[in-house]
């Protein structure tokens, strides 16, 4: 989208770090921006002096039924929406420096459950509510928020990485799905920022707020920035950190070693794109025969 002036965007976990950041940056472009998060006084607290045309909605991004209230309020309030951005998430509830305290083995069914329906359900929630109506308009694009550990897995965070890996892939598919239809689709990889993730997930289970090192991180307002580049520019990935390119280089390269290992299947045919790529798809649904040759 090159013209984001007097289009409306749609932000979940807004009301604070890279959610309220990301529309401070649109807002500033002159968006107009539906903040929602499941803290009312937060969202509150956020739309006071916020540089643009802001309203707020609290949601939890589990509920269906609120997802729907809030498009209708947004709707009716600024009109369509051409951007989404599924922000909101939480981590592992009392997160601390030991990791081995938060193995998988030891985290309850409930714990896991919240993990997965906030990080990965929550934005299907949001991709179902409104992607079809911006895809129906054919204009606007679509922003995922999932982590560096999205893209590097780390011992102690398994059900996070499980949600935020599930982001990963599930944007790739949609971007694909969607491109011809002339919406994009952006996955947002940050890496530490300065956010309130560790107190909001502990205030939804309970638990006393956690402070964050004063300085410790990236600034929300560099992340909206980068997000919106990437919005104009359609990019894909947004790998906020660059020093993450060695430990994204070291991963891909066991995975590219592992597949050298093996020797090529008898299946293998090589006039016909590989089953399970873009290319296989695109060849299946224009006609192809998966069990010949193209």
């Amino acid at each position: 989208m090159k013209n984001l002036d007097g289009k409306i965007a749609f932000i979940t976990g807004g009301a604070s770090g890279i959610g309220l950041g990301i529309g401070k940056a649109l807002a500033r472009r002159g968006v107009r921006v539906m903040l929602s998060d499941i803290n009312a006084e937060a969202l509150e607290a956020a739309a006071r002096g916020f540089p643009g045309e802001v309203a707020t909605v609290v949601l939890d991004v589990r509920d269906r039924a609120q997802w729907t209230a809030a498009r209708e309020a947004t709707e009716a309030r600024f009109g369509p929406v051409h951007i989404l951005v599924n922000n909101a998430g939480i981590m592992n509830e009392g997160s601390s420096a030991n990791y081995r305290q938060h193995s998988l083995i030891n985290q309850s069914p409930e714990s896991f459950d919240r993990m997965i329906g906030i990080n990965l359900v929550g934005v299907y929630n949001g991709i179902h509510e409104f992607g079809r109506g911006i895809a129906e308009r054919g204009e606007g694009h679509i922003v995922n928020t999932s982590s560096t550990q999205g893209v590097i897995a780390c011992g102690g965070v398994g059900a996070y990485c499980a949600a935020k890996f599930g982001v990963v892939g599930m944007s790739e598919a949609l971007r694909q799905e969607l491109a011809h239809l002339g919406v994009g689709v952006s996955v947002l990889c940050p890496g530490v920022t300065q956010t309130n993730l560790a107190s909001s997930t502990n205030r939804l289970v309970g638990l006393p707020p956690v402070d964050m090192p004063e300085g410790f991180g990236m600034a929300p307002e560099i992340v909206g920035q980068q997000v919106i580049d990437a919005i104009e520019a359609n990019e894909f990935y947004i790998i906020t950190h660059g020093e993450y390119v060695v430990p994204l280089a070291q991963r891909a390269a066991r995975i590219m070693a592992a597949a050298a290992r093996m020797p090529i299947s008898p299946i293998y045919n090589p006039h016909m794109p590989l089953p399970g790529t873009p290319e296989f798809a695109d060849f299946v649904a224009d006609g192809g025969n998966p069990a010949g040759e193209a």
